[in-house]
């Protein structure tokens, strides 16, 4: 019920945008510590939202399984990776079988701040447009390859990998809701050593 109404404030609250959450209906909210909240978007309205939305519980890093998302985990990361390293994470669901076909999403996140989006071909390629690696996965298939490289030469540096299902055909930059799995956050550090 919550969900469903921070949803529509979500797109038809004074103020929106479509992606964020305002952080009162009007202006002058009273908070009872002399400060007040106002009708503009928050990043902490939106932050609460989001881990709702995902079913997580911030205070203990823990994802509640009644939430109707499929539980993901990655396996095999080593950081930090050193030049000559392989680097070698997989994605595996831990939950029941999901019912439905989804899509994996997974991005870096690059010191700039830049994200490059994993794209289905060839392996190991990125580019900046948002897209899917991979679509309309079977609930048959539950172990996925997110990386798989030797660490060159000339590419250190600290990024982060964000990986999740999808609602098919669904883009969860622009559509928080679409998120079927809990969002695997992972730092890789690459040294040149």
């Amino acid at each position: 019920m919550y969900l469903s109404e921070l949803r529509k404030a979500q797109v038809s609250a004074s103020n929106n945008n479509g992606k964020c959450i305002i952080a009162a209906s009007h202006d002058g909210v009273s908070t009872g510590f002399d400060w007040e909240y106002f009708s503009r978007l928050h990043v902490g309205a939106t932050a609460w939202f989001l881990f709702a939305e995902m079913g997580y519980n911030p205070y203990w890093n823990s994802f509640n399984s009644d939430n109707g998302l499929v539980q993901v985990e990655a396996m095999g990361l080593k950081s930090p990776y050193a030049v000559g390293d392989t680097v070698q994470i997989d994605l595996v669901e831990i939950t029941p079988p999901r019912s439905e076909r989804v899509d994996l999403w997974e991005a870096i996140e690059l010191s700039t701040g830049e994200f490059l989006f994993k794209t289905p071909s060839p392996p190991m390629s990125f580019s900046l447009t948002q897209q899917a690696v991979k679509t309309s996965i079977e609930n048959t298939e539950t172990t996925h390859r997110l990386l798989y490289f030797v660490v060159p030469e000339g590419i250190s540096g600290h990024y982060t990998l964000y990986t999740a299902y999808v609602q098919q055909g669904e883009n969860p930059v622009k559509n928080s809701s679409s998120i079927r799995s809990n969002l695997v956050i992972l730092p890789i550090t690459l040294e040149n050593r």
